[in-house]
C-alpha cells in the first residue's frame, strides 16, 4: 500500500497526514472515479461521513515515543493524530462544503458512519455523500492493549487462516488489521439520471456497539441465531 499512496497524494500531504487518513484519501479517490465524480452537485450539497475508532493512533505512538526521548514534536502531530483528520482533508482535496462528520464508535465506526451519511440524504441535507471508515493502527501499542483485554485470537495461531471467524461458536477473540472503505451515497433518482454505477440499495443501517443496547439484544440474538440454526 506504501508504494499507491504517491499515485494519488503529494510528498507534502503524506508528510501531513497519517495513515489512516492516506488510506482514506485514496479510497476516496478511487470511489469518486469509479462514481464518475460528483461535479454536477454543488459544493455544499456534497458531505463526508467517515468513522474511525483510533484516528491517528500511529502518529500518537511515534510522536509519544519522541517526547520520552526528548525529542521535538513534528508540527503537524496534533492535526494529524484527529480522528476528523481523514474527513476533512477528503472535503478539502475534492471541495466538498457541505457536512463533515466523524464518528468513532469503536469496531462500528465505518458502518455508524455509513447510516450517518444514509440520515443526511434522507433529510435532505446532502445530495451526495461520502462515508465509509478507515483504521490504521497495527501498532505495537494497541496490539499490547488488545492483548491485555484478551480480546485478540490465540487458539489459531498454527492456522491463521481460520483465526477470523466472528460468528462461530468456537471464536476466541478477533484478529485486528488495517484497512478502509469509501461508498458514494446518493439518492436512486439522481445516479439513475446522471448514469452512475449502482452497487446497491441502502435501506438501513445496524451497529451494535452501544453497551447497553448489546445487553438488551443478547437474549434476542441468541434466540434469532437458534431460529435459524445458526451457531452464535
Amino acid at each position: 500500500m506504501d508504494l499507491i499512496f504517491p499515485l494519488f497524494l503529494s510528498a507534502k500531504q503524506i508528510d501531513q497526514t497519517d495513515r489512516f487518513t492516506q488510506l482514506a484519501l485514496c479510497a476516496a479517490n478511487l470511489a469518486l472515479e469509479d462514481a464518475g465524480g460528483l461535479e454536477g452537485y454543488a459544493p455544499r450539497r456534497l458531505a463526508v461521513s467517515l468513522g474511525s475508532g483510533m484516528g491517528g493512533f500511529s502518529t500518537f505512538e511515534s510522536s509519544a515515543a519522541r517526547k520520552l526521548q526528548n525529542k521535538s514534536m513534528p508540527p503537524f502531530t496534533v492535526p494529524r493524530i484527529m480522528a476528523n483528520s481523514a474527513a476533512a482533508w477528503i472535503a478539502t482535496k475534492h471541495g466538498m462544503k457541505g457536512a463533515n462528520l466523524t464518528c468513532s464508535t469503536a469496531c462500528s465506526s465505518g458502518a455508524n458512519a455509513i447510516g450517518m451519511g444514509l440520515d443526511l440524504l434522507r433529510t435532505g441535507k446532502a445530495d451526495a455523500v461520502i462515508a465509509g471508515g478507515a483504521e490504521a493502527c497495527v501498532l505495537p501499542l494497541t496490539m499490547s492493549g488488545f492483548e491485555a483485554l484478551h480480546a485478540l485470537s490465540t487458539g489459531f495461531n498454527d492456522d491463521p487462516a481460520r483465526a477470523s471467524r466472528p460468528f462461530a461458536k468456537g471464536r476466541d477473540g478477533f484478529v485486528i488489521g488495517e484497512g478502509v472503505g469509501i461508498l458514494i451515497l446518493e439518492k436512486e433518482e439522481a445516479a439513475q439520471r446522471r448514469g452512475a454505477k449502482i452497487y446497491a440499495r441502502l435501506a438501513a443501517v445496524l451497529a451494535m456497539q452501544h453497551i447497553s443496547l448489546r445487553r438488551i439484544w443478547k437474549g434476542k440474538w441468541r434466540r434469532c441465531g437458534r431460529q435459524l440454526k445458526m451457531p452464535v
